[in-house]
Formats: structure tokens, C-alpha cells, sequence
């Protein structure tokens, strides 16, 4: 495992977890080029959990073919480091493998291909809370998200009454499952500003001061 230690703050900072010293490499020049602070580099999954918990970077790069559980590994990160967007780094990958990786906490992914500028830039975008989704499966994510159950206040019989709406509802699901504000977001495909919003309406409704009241209320019915 290597290590950049230079740190400047205020600007985007990363960690690059892959198991290939050329995509390291390459992935590194390409950020390093637009002044983006590449924290740490890591070829195993235990090293690049450990890189994150001692950087605590804006975004995580993560190699789909790095050895050991991708999916694991993007739900551990997640956990430990709730506000690092995790990105996937792949050659190709399918409607279910997508899917799987938007529930695990990722912020989307990256193709492989990508030139040296758009990499930048989408990492950029992604440490502003945008989400990295290719266009080819926008439409596995919409279907997705149609299929998921709708929610009601007849669900929680201790919020019977409170007139939530769905995405609210949606909202505070998330919460219960300990995703933050950035990990809402991106799940959602709406900015953190909105997140916040419908979480100080949820509040409001619920008569409750904190997210963790509001989860409590949740789980108490």
C-alpha cells in the first residue's frame, strides 16, 4: 500500500482502492492533474476499509475487480465512513450487479475507458453530491425504484395520522437503515439541500427534534 500524505484542504480528496498498480497509477495522474488530494492508494480490501477510516476522504474509487466482496466492502465502508461517496470502477457491469450496488451505498460508478478529464470531473461532481450513473442504466435504476414498496402511515401505527409523504416515507426508511444525508441523496437521485428538507418536514410531522427521535418513534411501533 502507498501513501500520498500531501494535504490541502478545502479541495476534493480521495482514496483508490485497486489491486492493479497501473490503474492505481493512472487514476492517480488523472486527479492529481485537476488538484484533486489523492490521500491514499490500497491493493486489498482490508487496506483500503483501513485508508478511509484514517483519511475520511470525499470520495472513495473503488476497483470492481479488486479481490474480495465488492458489495460487502462498499456496505463497510459506508458504515464506517457514513459520508465518503463510494464510487465503482469497472469494465462492464450488469442491471443486477447495479442495483445491488446502489442498495450497498455506492455513488455510482465509472467506466474503466474514461478519459483522464472526465474522471476528474465526475469525481468532482460526485464530492459535490451529484451521482455517477451511465446513462445505459438510468433505466435499471428507475425500475428499480418502481418496484420498491410503498410506504403508509398505516405501516407504524404510532404515526397514524401524520400526513408523511411517499418520498418522505422513502426518507425516513433510509434513516431507519442509518444511511446519511449524502447516502439519502444518492439513493434517491435528488440533492442533499432536498434531503435536508424533507428530514426537517419529517420532523416537524413527527413532533420529534432529532433524526434519532424520529427513527426511535419508528422502530418503537
Amino acid at each position: 500500500m502507498s501513501d500520498n500524505r500531501t494535504i490541502v484542504r478545502g479541495r476534493t480528496s480521495v482514496v483508490i482502492g485497486a489491486t492493479g498498480a497501473a490503474t492505481r497509477a493512472g487514476v492517480r495522474l488523472a486527479l492529481t492533474a485537476s488538484e484533486i488530494d489523492v490521500r491514499a492508494e490500497a491493493d486489498s480490501v482490508t487496506d483500503v476499509i483501513s485508508a478511509v477510516q484514517r483519511e475520511q476522504p470525499t470520495v472513495c474509487i473503488l476497483d470492481f475487480d479488486l479481490s474480495g466482496p465488492t458489495f460487502a466492502t462498499v456496505t463497510e465502508i459506508t458504515a464506517r465512513a457514513p459520508s465518503v461517496a463510494v464510487v465503482l470502477l469497472t469494465e462492464d457491469v450488469s442491471e443486477d450487479e447495479f442495483l445491488r450496488a446502489v442498495r450497498a451505498g455506492v455513488a455510482g460508478y465509472l467506466d474503466k475507458g474514461i478519459s483522464p478529464e472526465a474522471l476528474s470531473k465526475v469525481v468532482a461532481a460526485v464530492a459535490k453530491g451529484e451521482p455517477a450513473i451511465p446513462r445505459s442504466l438510468v433505466v435499471a435504476l428507475i425500475n428499480g425504484y418502481k418496484q420498491r414498496p410503498a410506504r403508509s402511515a398505516v405501516d407504524n401505527p404510532v404515526a397514524r395520522g401524520v400526513d408523511l409523504t411517499s418520498r418522505e416515507w422513502e426518507v425516513l426508511d433510509y434513516m431507519r437503515d442509518g444511511l446519511s444525508t449524502r447516502q439519502i441523496a444518492n439513493r434517491l437521485l435528488i440533492s442533499e439541500v432536498t434531503v435536508r428538507r424533507h428530514i426537517s418536514s419529517v420532523l416537524r410531522k413527527l413532533n420529534v427534534p432529532t433524526r434519532t427521535d424520529a427513527v426511535n418513534l419508528l422502530q418503537s411501533a
